[in-house]
């Protein structure tokens, strides 16, 4: 697991909401320590910050399909493009509200291969049709 975030105190949540389930290698907080965390140590799973300075969710998606084959959860304060983002690879999409609730399945189906996007996720998004 490598997660990856801008904000140490979320940083720090995700990963303490991980450890009982997952063996998180890393934690990174720049865009382009995350493309050369995930080059170098090939984690099953990725958590990202969807909006990370200079570094969106979908451009991070981009960079990392170069490197690897990553389950990809974007976690996110305002959710929005999800068809985009399944589309460029993410597996899941967690809205950052939904950290405590919903992230540990999130990751779970992220590493099983299927697609989960929270309830608020959805909701946040515009274009998807309710």
């Amino acid at each position: 697991m490598l997660i990856a975030d801008d904000d140490a105190t979320v940083q720090w949540a995700i990963e303490w909401l991980l450890r009982r389930t997952c063996d998180v290698v890393k934690c990174v907080s720049t865009g382009a320590e995350l493309v050369e965390a995930a080059a170098a140590l090939q984690p099953d799973v990725i958590v990202c910050d969807a909006m990370m300075p200079a570094f969106f969710g979908c451009e991070a998606l981009q960079r990392l399909r170069a490197t690897g084959p990553f389950a990809f959860v974007l976690v996110s304060a305002e959710p929005r493009d999800l068809q985009q983002w399944i589309e460029q690879g993410a597996s899941c999409v967690v809205h950052s509200m939904d950290l405590d609730s919903d992230l540990v399945t999130a990751v779970q189906a992220a590493a099983a291969g299927d697609i989960f996007i929270s309830r608020r996720a959805i909701d946040a998004d515009p274009s998807v049709g309710h």
